[in-house]
């Protein structure tokens, strides 16, 4: 449960950007990806800075949500 409270309160800069919505379940993903990165980032205070520019970039590339999705007629 923390680790997704704290997952949301790295997305919330990400998530209400303009034209573009975070998808929780792909950021989720990622962070399953990088858990053992977060891990090692806590080393010291400039690693944990760089693990957390890297995921943010990571989640902007990638954890976007698809806009896709038929309209109706």
């Amino acid at each position: 449960m923390i680790c997704i409270v704290s997952l949301m309160y790295i997305c919330f800069p990400i998530r209400w950007q303009e034209n573009q919505e975070l998808s929780l379940w792909k950021a989720y993903r990622i962070g399953q990806l990088k858990a053992i990165d977060f891990f090692r980032s806590l080393q010291s205070v400039y690693k944990l800075r760089l693990f957390l520019q890297d995921l943010l970039s990571d989640l902007e590339d990638f954890a976007l949500k698809d806009h896709y999705r038929k309209e109706d007629d």
